[in-house]
């Protein structure tokens, strides 16, 4: 439904033996199941001598809106094709492919297969197909080392192997598939505000084209949450600090301003478990692009939006303020009691960890919320 093909094949790569196995085969011009056993295994073709297999060996995806014309200039000698019931409609078995996209599966360096999507159609792909496709093919590749760990824990079981040594193994391939998963988790959520993004310019009335690019920001706030943690050497809490500061100038440069706005950061290094995280680089999403969009006019002179983030031992709790020296909120501006979707948004976080909202409307705006530390250890 996303991307256009008449023929569709999986295979997989087997290193061991530089075999390829052709596991799924589909044609949009037959409902009948495509027996891939009778397809023999094609070895890895050298250097230069097969599309197919310069893709596997280069672990490099390829677009070919050409088709025809590469393959002829190729020395490719194995080609499969699926074709249709010529007895039904021979004219249908006359027509050939035109364009191609061919993509490894890969995983942590590792070619596990490829797939390669066909259509009769000229110039029919692009690279925003091709990021597309990249992203589900890192699902397909995680499933399938999902598989090869479970199968290879069942083995060790199976064997008897010491109790100590599978569990040192176990933990070090949880590390190994929390950081994939994390991984996963924020080129899906990339995928998501690049889909949106897509979309938005499809719509023509600029009120709602407003909410798809809302919502790309929001969804681009917590696919860094994902890549801090996926950076991180403990993957259950993040360097908050450092995050504040990535989503303040991932948000100035995502929203074209006529003034020069300077966003300044002060905050102590305080690392935050995921539960309390999340929530609040949402809070911190909506704040800064309100402040961005609202706060400033033509006539504002040196605007500047200050965030700070520091935690008091004595009370327990962490402290996240954000202020500008903007125009200010109208006086009879309720921020606990507005019907915006924006400010529901926020509440609702805010109680998510049990925190508290204070507006100031003095010299601009100033916003303080405090929040206890979280629970998320204890529960464990």
């Amino acid at each position: 439904d996303v991307v256009d093909f008449s023929e569709l094949f999986v295979a997989r790569y087997k290193s061991e033996n530089k075999m390829i196995k052709y596991i799924y085969m589909r044609s949009v011009k037959s409902d009948k199941h495509l027996d891939v056993s009778v397809v023999p295994e094609i070895p890895l073709a050298p250097e230069g001598f097969g599309i197919l297999s310069d893709v596997i060996r280069n672990a490099k995806s390829i677009i070919l809106n050409d088709y025809q014309d590469t393959l002829k200039k190729s020395k490719t000698t194995v080609t499969v094709r699926v074709t249709g019931n010529e007895e039904e409609n021979p004219e249908e078995t006359k027509a050939k492919p035109q364009s191609a996209i061919i993509l490894p599966i890969t995983l942590e360096d590792e070619v596990l297969g490829v797939i390669q999507l066909y259509t009769e159609t000229r110039n029919a792909y692009n690279e925003e197909h091709l990021v597309f496709l990249e992203a589900f093919m890192q699902q397909v590749s995680l499933a399938y080392k999902n598989a090869i760990l479970y199968k290879k824990v069942q083995d060790e079981l199976n064997e008897k192997i010491e109790a100590e040594k599978y569990l040192t193994e176990a933990l070090n391939e949880r590390e190994i598939l929390l950081k994939e998963i994390y991984h996963r988790v924020k080129n899906n959520l990339q995928l998501v505000a690049s889909l949106l993004r897509m979309q938005s310019q499809k719509i023509k009335d600029p009120e709602i084209r407003k909410y798809f690019l809302e919502s790309k920001d929001k969804v681009i706030a917590i696919s860094l949450i994902h890549e801090k943690l996926y950076k991180m050497r403990d993957l259950s809490r993040i360097d908050f600090a450092d995050y504040i500061f990535t989503l303040a100038n991932s948000l100035k440069g995502m929203h074209s301003l006529d003034n020069s706005i300077d966003i300044n950061v002060s905050a102590q290094k305080l690392f935050l478990p995921i539960d309390i995280a999340m929530p609040c680089g949402l809070i911190l999403n909506e704040l800064i692009t309100n402040a961005l969009k609202h706060a400033f006019d033509d006539h504002s002179k040196n605007p500047k939006i200050e965030i700070l983030f520091s935690l008091n031992p004595e009370l327990k709790k962490y402290t996240l303020i954000i202020k500008d020296n903007g125009k200010g909120f109208p006086q009879d501006v309720d921020y606990n009691n507005s019907n915006t979707l924006g400010v529901k948004l926020i509440n609702t976080l805010i109680n998510q960890v049990d925190g508290t909202l204070q507006l100031i409307k003095e010299n601009g705006s100033t916003i303080i919320i405090d929040f206890p530390p979280s629970s998320y250890q204890n529960r464990i």
